[in-house]
Order: structure tokens, then C-alpha cells, then sequence
């Protein structure tokens, strides 16, 4: 079973306390907070919604608190094969891959600043309550100052562009996310689990909790 639930009104204030101490306006806008969702019957991702006004220039990243959390109660699926008359089972289990939203990506290059968000299943266990917190981060922007198409005495078609880094009008302009606004898309996502490999430990945290 899979659903996602807002993590407690604690939770999230203590999660924003690092740029806002205001508990009343965290409290509106922890009333505010949508659900994910997926917006057609096609969706492969559920759309997370900004708690609040996100401003982000050019090279710089934020961390925000979503206030929710995604719990996976299903321990995962076997699936049995025979072969030579023995039964043979593949593991899978379950995780939630978080990326931006592409329309994001493509005009601002926003990526997370993690490479690739990877919720894992046991994380709504956490003493955090499994609170989501999305680390995005927006590079310098590279503009295509021309491109177009030309054919080389082979008669094959490229693509010639011309690249020019720290173009003023791009990197002077502001990213902004409103309150409410859809930012990230989480997609569900199976994996083959290989129990003779897997590890007892409980889990018990977010960025890093499980290394050395």
C-alpha cells in the first residue's frame, strides 16, 4: 500500500527553523500544503507543491521542507519461476525516485543538488517522520546564443550551436516558485531485492543516514 500523508505540524516547523522562526506563518503555510498527485490518467509522477514563495538566483541551491512523506507499507512482491523443477524467487521491492519537473529543467536547468532523489521505503519510519526535504540547485545558465541546421559534403545533417556561459539576461533572472506551484514530480518505482545481501539495520534518517 502506497500513500502520502503530511508529516506532523512539529515536524515541519522544526524542518524550517533554519530560515524562518515566525511558528504562525508556518503554521498557514503548513494549512496550505497539497497533497502529490498524479494530474492525468497517463501521469507516471505525482506532482509535489511548493509550501511557499521560492526565489533562487543563478548558482545557488535551497532546501525545502515538502511537509510530506511517503509511506510504503508494502514489504514487496516475489515472484516464483521454475526451472529444472526448482523453484526459483525474485524480490522486488519499492522506492519513490524524485526529479524535477521538466519544463523547470529545460529553461532553468534546476537539478537536485543529490544527483537523483531516492525515497526509500522504510524512511517514513524515521524519528523525522519521514519528512521530505527537497535540495534543489540552479547552475550558471548556458545560453544557445544560434543554432541551426547545416549539411556536410556527405550530405549529413547536424546541428550547430554556439554556446556563451554567464549571459547577464539569464543569470540575472529569478527563478521563482509559488506557493502551492508544482516544482518536483515523485515516480514509484520497483527493484530487485537480494535478501543474502541485505542489511538488518533500521533505518533512521534522510541526506547521508545510511553511510559511514
Amino acid at each position: 500500500m502506497f500513500q502520502f500523508e503530511k508529516v506532523s505540524l512539529e515536524q515541519f516547523i522544526q524542518d524550517c527553523t533554519g530560515f524562518c522562526t515566525n511558528e504562525y506563518a508556518l503554521e498557514q503555510a503548513y494549512n496550505q500544503i497539497k497533497l502529490p498527485e498524479a494530474k492525468t490518467t497517463g501521469s507516471a509522477g505525482f506532482d509535489f507543491y511548493a509550501p511557499f514563495h521560492i526565489d533562487i538566483y543563478s548558482d545557488s541551491k535551497v532546501r525545502i521542507p515538502t511537509g510530506i512523506r511517503w509511506i510504503c507499507k508494502d514489504e514487496g512482491l516475489v515472484r516464483y519461476e521454475t526451472r529444472d523443477g526448482v523453484y526459483h524467487g525474485t524480490h522486488f521491492g519499492f522506492y519513490l525516485q524524485l526529479v524535477p519537473r521538466s519544463s523547470l529543467g529545460c529553461k532553468y536547468r534546476l537539478q537536485l543538488s543529490n544527483t537523483v532523489g531516492i525515497i526509500d521505503a522504510d524512511y517514513w519510519k524515521s524519528d523525522n517522520g519521514g519528512h521530505i526535504l527537497v535540495d534543489i540547485y540552479r547552475p550558471p545558465m548556458l545560453e544557445v546564443v544560434k543554432s541551426w541546421y547545416t549539411n556536410d559534403e556527405n550530405g549529413i545533417l547536424n546541428m550547430v550551436s554556439f554556446p556563451k556561459r554567464g549571459h547577464d539576461a539569464f543569470d540575472n533572472e529569478v527563478l521563482t516558485i509559488e506557493a502551492g506551484s508544482a516544482f518536483v514530480q515523485g515516480i514509484i518505482q520497483p527493484y530487485v531485492k537480494l535478501p543474502e545481501y541485505t542489511r538488518k539495520e533500521v533505518r533512521n534518517g534522510g541526506f547521508g543516514s545510511t553511510g559511514e
